[in-house]
């Protein structure tokens, strides 16, 4: 029999308390919790200059006036004014006073309190005199709905899947053209180039190849080695599910459906899934509630080594109204549940609890993270290579796709010893150690530490001696770095999150003494604005000559979605001679 334990604030039986205050009618009613929300105290600053940095607008509002702001939350890009949220009444009253009429770069602004916005879930809930496009048809499973929301293209052919992918990369590098065209337009000889590329690759600014993809039966039966299942109750059949949402808070939905069925998610995975929602349903603790912030139970985390079979499980708890005794025995039983009963079956290889608490500002997640069990790491092997994966560390979600990845970027940086190789956002240095084969010196960035970590020990235990990884956010440590380069050639390997590299990386890249680029993108749409920076005029902000793409390789990493990662290769533009030296790539 499995430990339980009673979480007495959350409990069905009893009233909701303040932390827990019930929203279901009043989608005002989460200002009333005693818990932080940038909502509560919130004031709107308008008046700002047309040019300015979030950082240095922070900066201002919390070193130079101290007014302890909470977060900033601009309403849009480029907008004229900004939100501006606070902890408390006092400081919000306090800022208003200091920053109404407070002039800052020439313009005077004005400050006052902003009204807060309802709460989206329960908003939408009650939404029944709009007419809206709903989320799914009324006819289909749950089992398609969660399909259509997680593995749209799960029914198309996957060579149908292929020719949408690149019809989606070619409209967005027609963008690229159309915008880069635009910002040179005072820059005759860029415009000229663009222009002519244009003309020669039927639209676009460079050479697009053909997809590449792994070959299908590495991936038919589950190709992600990494999936953050949500724990929550499947509104049709009322049971703690694990699995994923059928769509966002914002879009009025929490229900959580099973993952039975979908054909991205490899049979280990759900077999892990299959038995700890079992455990979750004889605990007595409650599932996590988006909407109050109540609750025990909030994700399931599965990594999986797809070549090695270990397995690391990532529990993530809400530990709030939740004693340290009865924290023990939870701990107590999934340790049991997993290494004695019929958890063992999943042969778990590392397992961890994260105990995070949402009232707390934690900044990093490896200070919530526990390990119950194992080892600290999974083992990973890519292009003949061993990868000791740690919890937070980013690493290919679709191993067999990662290896075509990592060959297509080598054969278009050309290593050699007499290169030196920039790995920049390097997670745990699987692209570095992949091309360092070459003998080039890799120099790897990473803002995670224990990612950082991660890489060294993979340098050390696959024996390569021309590999070195520093700690720090690429926008602050990147010129430090390029200047331990051993070589006059510098090739930079950028690899960032979804939302892109920071403008302040891409002002030191365009600084630097690089001349070739390869930017990986696994959301193109999103990375479309970076592309534009690299390959804006040079200016009072942006210095340096730009970069302009030469070639894009779309690769597949993401089957039966609409998501592709994208390669592109781009140089420096150095003058008239420019065009006949980018050219070589694409010959």
């Amino acid at each position: 029999m499995e430990v339980t334990v009673k979480n007495e604030n959350c409990a069905s039986s009893i009233p909701p308390s303040d932390g827990c205050a019930n929203t279901e009618n009043d989608p005002f009613a989460y200002l009333e919790r005693s818990s932080f929300t940038s909502e509560k105290f919130k004031i709107e600053i308008r008046g700002l200059p047309k040019f300015y940095g979030l950082n240095e607008f922070r900066k201002l509002l919390n070193k130079k006036l101290n007014l302890k702001s909470a977060k900033i939350k601009p309403p849009k890009r480029n907008a004229g004014w900004m939100y501006v949220c606070f902890r408390t009444e006092e400081d919000r009253q306090n800022a208003i006073t200091v920053l109404d009429g407070y002039v800052w770069k020439n313009k005077t602004l004005t400050a006052q309190i902003a009204s807060a916005v309802p709460d989206p879930l329960v908003q939408k809930r009650f939404e029944n005199k709009r007419a809206e496009p709903k989320l799914f048809d009324d006819q289909m499973s749950s089992v398609d709905k969660l399909k259509q929301s997680t593995v749209p293209l799960w029914n198309v052919p996957y060579e149908e899947q292929l020719k949408l992918k690149m019809n989606n990369m070619r409209s967005i590098l027609e963008q690229l053209g159309k915008e880069l065209l635009h910002c040179n337009k005072m820059n005759s000889s860029v415009r000229n180039i663009v222009e002519k590329r244009c003309q020669q690759y039927s639209g676009l600014p460079c050479e697009l190849v053909d997809i590449k993809y792994a070959p299908f039966e590495k991936i038919a039966k589950g190709y992600r080695n990494k999936c953050e299942f949500t724990i929550g109750i499947d509104d049709e059949t009322g049971l703690k599910t694990v699995g994923f949402r059928f769509g966002s808070y914002v879009q009025g939905s929490t229900s959580v459906g099973s993952i039975a069925g979908l054909p991205h998610i490899p049979e280990e995975m759900c077999l892990v899934v299959k038995n700890f929602e079992q455990f979750i349903r004889a605990s007595d603790l409650e599932v996590y509630n988006p909407e109050n912030h109540c609750g025990f139970w909030k994700q399931l985390t599965v990594r999986l080594g797809t070549n090695t079979k270990q397995i690391m499980v990532i529990i993530s708890t809400n530990i709030v109204d939740v004693s340290e005794e009865n924290l023990e025995k939870v701990q107590s039983g999934i340790i049991e549940f997993f290494t004695q009963k019929s958890g063992k079956e999943c042969n778990v290889t590392s397992l961890y609890l994260q105990k995070a608490d949402y009232k707390s500002n934690i900044k990093s997640k490896d200070d919530t993270l526990q390990l119950l069990y194992g080892s600290s790491t999974i083992v990973e092997e890519l292009c003949g290579l061993k990868f000791y994966i740690s919890p937070s560390s980013f690493f290919q979600t679709n191993t067999a796709a990662a290896e075509v990845l990592y060959t297509a970027v080598n054969e278009l940086t050309s290593l050699s010893e007499q290169i030196t190789l920039l790995d920049i956002c390097c997670g745990t240095g699987s692209i570095g150690l992949c091309l360092s084969k070459g003998g080039a010196q890799v120099l790897g960035i990473e803002s995670e530490a224990s990612a950082v970590e991660n890489a060294k020990f993979n340098c050390e235990q696959n024996n390569i001696q021309n590999c070195t990884f520093f700690h720090g956010k690429a926008e602050d440590i990147l010129s430090s770095v390029i200047n331990k380069a051993s070589n006059k050639e510098i090739v930079a390997v950028v690899d960032p999150p979804r939302s892109g590299l920071h403008q302040k990386a891409i002002i030191q890249l365009r600084r630097s003494k690089i001349q070739k680029l390869i930017y990986l993108s696994c959301n193109p749409k999103a990375a479309l604005k970076n592309f534009v920076t690299f390959g804006k005029p040079p200016s009072k902000t942006l210095f340096g000559s730009q970069f302009l793409p030469v070639k894009a390789i779309p690769v597949d990493n993401f089957p039966h979605t609409n998501h592709c990662e994208l390669i592109l290769y781009l140089e420096r533009f150095g003058g008239d001679d420019t065009e006949s030296n980018t050219n070589n790539v694409s010959s």
